[in-house]
């Protein structure tokens, strides 16, 4: 018997080995299936992404402008395009690749391009607010970041990190998301984007 009995022995353990396979193949198939944690947008997800090393530059300020002002659909391109209100130069007069002081813009040719000027034309446009608007802004800002995750990457995933200054983050904002930014947030963007 004990040369049968291991015959024996061996089918009933394969046939309960394989019962056992197929009722927890059946499990398996009818357990949902779990959602993936979300993740976090990347620098590619902006619609205004930032430009590579072969994106075009620009050395006329005009032609620079016009190109910003198209791409970024700016609401109000005679604002921009009257010298009393913007003054732009493509040059090296500041050791900072792009800088604004009151209404005057310089941008090393290097970085003369529509992100740069989107930039920095926040810098012209954050003076146009009311200090009630700017401190309005400054309170809401931080909220829209903690629900929207690529307002948060543009303003805390940038150069300045969580440092960054009221004021930049307005300009990062429009610089990355430009009209696509939060409906909340387009009253803080004068002659930049209609309501």
């Amino acid at each position: 018997m004990g040369s049968l009995g291991n015959p024996l022995i061996i089918t009933i353990g394969l046939v309960l080995g394989l019962s056992m396979l197929l009722v927890f193949q059946n499990i398996v198939r009818a357990a949902p299936v779990p959602t993936p944690p979300p993740t976090w947008p990347t620098w590619d997800d902006v619609p205004y992404p930032r430009e590579t090393p072969t994106s075009p530059r620009y050395t006329n300020p005009n032609d620079l402008m016009n190109v910003w002002i198209s791409r970024w659909f700016v609401s109000d391109p005679s604002f921009w395009r009257n010298t009393e209100n913007v003054k732009l130069y493509i040059d090296y007069a500041w050791p900072w690749p792009a800088a604004t002081s009151g209404n005057v813009i310089h941008i090393q040719p290097e970085y003369a391009d529509p992100g740069v000027l989107a930039h920095e034309i926040c810098h012209v446009a954050w003076p146009l607010l009311s200090q009630v608007e700017q401190q309005d802004f400054s309170d809401l800002y931080p909220t829209i970041a903690s629900q929207d995750k690529l307002v948060a990457l543009v303003t805390y995933g940038g150069p300045w990190g969580a440092s960054i200054s009221v004021a930049d983050a307005q300009a990062e904002i429009y610089r990355f998301l430009g009209v696509y930014m939060p409906n909340e947030l387009k009253k803080f963007y004068p002659h930049l984007i209609s309501l």
